[in-house]
Parts: C-alpha cells; structure tokens; sequence
C-alpha cells in the first residue's frame, strides 16, 4: 500500500500568505507525526537553482528530507519553455515527489494562470501529484 502523498501546490497572489502558511504546514507535519522532522528547506529562486543544476535540486532535496521542500514561484522553473535547465529539475521533482512521498513533502507555489502554462502543461503527472490549496 502505497503511503498517502502529503505534496501540495499554493496557488494565489502575492501577499496572500503562501510562505507563512507553508512554514507553519511544515510544523503541523512534523507534530502530527505526518513528517519526522519540522525541516522547512525553501527555494526562493528557480533561476539561480537553474543555473546550479540538477545536482544543486538533489542537495536541496536531501537537506529537506522528513520535512518540506517549498518551492516559491515554482512555475519560473518553466520546463515547457526551458528544456535544457528548467525540464531536467522539473523530471526530477516528479521522481522524487512519487518516490519519496514517505519521508518528504514538497510544496510549489504561485499563480495559478503561470503554474498551469508552464509547469502542470510539461507533464500531467504534476496535478494528480500535488493536491491544489487555493489562497
């Protein structure tokens, strides 16, 4: 029996308080004994995780294991438009948000409109991956 996935995708407007209510999810994980750890490990800048790599998502990936991995404006990683940078980190998000639903939560956030042209358009997978919470 596979174990439920505990990956969300923050969609709304800035200001409306994604990051805090990421922040605090990732407390409630941990003290309901849904997560082993309160490790909030977050990713302000795809672009910059662009230009790391592949390798640099792992490292991030790892230091977040039995907590939450926040992902802001996860559509900038844009994989439909970026397929040499942005498409390797978005397969291996997809990967690992399967594969490691047991001891890692991952959180994405941002618009709505941007999140479906440029993230969930690249592959199906991420919608039936990630339960929506609409801010």
């Amino acid at each position: 029996l596979n174990a439920p996935s505990l990956n969300y995708v923050f969609l709304g407007n800035p200001g409306t308080g994604k990051t805090t209510v990421a922040r605090l999810f990732a407390e409630i994980l941990c003290d309901t004994g849904l997560r082993k750890k309160k490790t909030f490990q977050e990713i302000s800048s795809c672009s910059e995780l662009k230009e790391k790599g592949v390798d640099e998502f792992k490292k991030q990936v790892a230091a977040a294991m039995d907590g939450v991995l926040f992902i802001d404006e996860a559509y900038t990683l844009d994989p439909v438009g970026d397929k040499f940078k942005g498409a390797p980190i978005a397969n291996e998000l997809l990967t690992l948000s399967e594969n490691n639903r047991e001891r890692l939560s991952f959180i994405l956030a941002g618009y709505e409109d941007e999140l479906n042209d440029k993230l969930f358009a690249y592959n199906p997978g991420f919608k039936s991956r990630f339960i929506e919470v609409i801010f």
